[in-house]
């Protein structure tokens, strides 16, 4: 065990020592034990994770050692984490399952977490104080983009955090560290960040320690390391539950505007212009409120959570509804995939256009605007510095100006929005894998809010949920097959490297005419190697349109949002919205609603009902 011995030396507490007297009472070896219970105390707050594989007892012992003042600052550091497991044992009433805790250890370790009631809430607390009051380091995968958010805004918080993004080794493919390194260095400065990252291409515990240690040596901050997740956390607990009484809650609303740069607009001007190009005068969106719908296809890259992928259905139906109830509509985040399965490329990139200009058709005005990817534009990249943090000032204007909620499927851009001050809902289905961590966020001065679906709105991600999550029982589904094939050799997806399908047919027919070619002219093999070469061809194209080819138990659901589900957006947008600065004060009002029946697909009655119903009462 080992390496938990090193606190006995230095354990002086009152809680320490009810410990030591409890051991005595099970006649346990009492050294041992609490160089045990240190150990794995320490392993399971650090989520798994092992600190001797971190190095991180080495990196505190070489501060220990030490003459100059790293010496002191490791001395504070280990006398303020036993502060911490002292105050929390005694606040825990550890007399009620610490003699249990004790016998659990000693019998059999691994089953702590189900065996002893309350040992989970303790070691919750333990963690969550670490994080709250020593300086912490943050390890963060290249995949985790979707978590950068809330980790950046933590670290606006608390001043004594860094952040260490390291490179996506088992899936380079998966790998957003160079863009993640570039928003923490934007938003808390370069001193505060480092990439880890080796010449070989892979992540390695000897990058972390020539980053996440030196980044401790330049700041003269020795830290807890803490995983991904700390920010959820994090942020929970310090945006007190609803109805508490946190009177730096807007405190903490202010240091995160002031960090994601959107409490002054200095370039008000440039935005307004932009914006005057891409929707017209703001003048005419201040007479309705503005609904932002967010795209999102990152699942259809084969990266992550395909399942919260946009459908083009529920995107219409949405905006249709919306528009119903007298909102002007943004769609805003992804572009369309293109990918090698698409069979009218055009109709597909231009089916946000599409769903804009039906609208124009219908009620013979602009009601919706097609804003995704802005980003990428020369104009904006020309205005923001290309700064990734710069694109939420965007919304800040629209926010101060108009009548303004946002509403999109669960991902890490829809909790920074949240953060901000903007009226958010995030819509995800029951048992969604990682929905449980989202729920700490809930009823909190965030406003990080849920609609939980029936179901995904696309096909895929009824599959998802229906034949691998209710019916295999799998929490997380792997991604099918069929998407990663599709995106071989497309920019921006996580296949860009492999080549496309008809390379694939052109590097093979290569080959065998190389070979061909080798062989001498009265070869009496080329007739047959012709004839192989042939049905290889024709075997290999099968395999891969197979590969390619959307799984029947995929094309069997029909996309869209259940009528249901329509029915709770419907609510939403009947909210008065309580972030606006601005607010409209007449409810939303429908128009007639026998021309949108057809297009929200709500053709039951019950439903129909029970919309006119709540928008009677609202």
């Amino acid at each position: 065990m080992g390496r938990g011995r090193r606190f006995e030396a230095v354990v002086p507490g009152a809680a320490f020592r009810i410990i030591r007297q409890a051991a005595e009472d099970e006649d346990l070896c009492t050294n041992t034990l609490l160089g045990t219970l240190v150990d794995l105390w320490l392993t399971d707050i650090m989520d798994g994770n092992s600190l001797d594989q971190m190095e991180w007892w080495a990196e505190l012992e070489s501060w220990g050692t030490r003459r100059d003042a790293r010496r002191q600052i490791a001395s504070d550091f280990v006398r303020d984490l036993l502060r911490i497991f002292e105050l929390k044992l005694e606040e825990h009433d550890t007399d009620s399952f610490l003699s249990r805790m004790l016998a659990q250890f000693e019998e059999d370790s691994d089953l702590r977490f189900r065996a002893i009631e309350g040992y989970y809430r303790f070691i919750q607390d333990v963690q969550h104080t670490i994080w709250a009051q020593l300086p912490v380091t943050c390890v963060i995968g290249g995949h985790a983009s979707g978590d950068m958010f809330g980790i950046g805004a933590s670290a606006l918080l608390k001043r004594n955090m860094n952040v260490v993004v390291h490179f996506k080794d088992d899936k380079p493919e998966q790998d957003h560290s160079a863009g993640m390194y570039s928003f923490f260095s934007e938003l808390l400065g370069r001193e505060r960040v480092r990439l880890a990252e080796t010449a070989r291409g892979c992540f390695d515990r000897t990058a972390f320690s020539n980053s996440g240690y030196e980044l401790m040596r330049s700041q003269r901050l020795f830290c807890w390391l803490a995983p991904y997740n700390m920010g959820t956390y994090f942020l929970s607990d310090r945006f007190q539950k609803e109805g508490g009484t946190n009177s730096s809650e807007s405190d903490n609303r202010d240091t995160i505007r002031r960090g994601f740069a959107v409490e002054k607009l200095r370039k008000q001007g440039a935005i307004l212009d932009f914006l005057h190009r891409r929707v017209g005068s703001l003048d005419s969106l201040k007479k309705r409120r503005v609904l932002i719908l967010w795209s999102r296809f990152t699942g259809k890259k084969g990266e992550y959570h395909p399942e919260h992928d946009t459908s083009f259905k529920g995107m219409a139906q949405m905006a249709w509804l919306a528009a119903e109830l007298g909102f002007c509509v943004i769609i805003a985040g992804d572009k369309p995939i293109l990918h090698e399965g698409v069979k009218d490329t055009f109709s597909r990139k231009y089916q946000y256009g599409d769903i804009c200009r039906s609208l124009e058709s219908y009620y013979g005005e602009p009601r919706c605007f097609d804003l995704t990817e802005f980003w990428t534009e020369p104009a904006w990249k020309e205005l923001s510095g290309g700064k990734r943090v710069a694109q939420y000032q965007l919304y800040e204007l629209l926010h101060r100006v108009c009548d303004v909620r946002h509403l999109g499927m669960r991902s890490g851009n829809m909790e920074a929005l949240a953060l901000l001050g903007y009226f958010v809902r995030y819509m995800e289905e029951d048992r969604s894998y990682g929905g449980e961590r989202m729920v700490a966020r809930h009823e909190t001065g965030i406003g990080y809010e849920r609609i939980l679906l029936i179901e995904p709105p696309t096909r895929v991600g009824k599959y998802i949920h229906y034949d691998r999550k209710l019916k295999v029982g799998v929490s997380q589904a792997s991604m099918p097959p069929y998407i990663t094939a599709r995106n071989n050799g497309f920019p921006n997806t996580a296949s860009r490297n492999k080549p496309r399908f008809s390379e694939q047919l052109q590097q093979f027919q290569a080959r065998q005419t190389e070979t061909f070619n080798s062989m001498h002219a009265m070869d009496s093999r080329r007739a047959t190697f012709q004839l192989d070469t042939q049905q290889e061809l024709t075997r290999l194209t099968q395999e891969l349109k197979e590969k390619m080819t959307k799984p029947s138990d995929v094309s069997k659901y029909e996309s869209g949002f259940t009528p249901e589900d329509l029915l709770q957006i419907c609510e939403f947008l009947c909210l008065t919205n309580p972030r606006a600065e601005h607010p409209l004060e007449e409810p939303p009002t429908p128009n007639p609603v026998e021309g949108w029946l057809a297009k929200l697909n709500l053709r039951q009655y019950k439903i129909l009902s029970a919309i006119r119903t709540l928008l009677q009462r609202k």
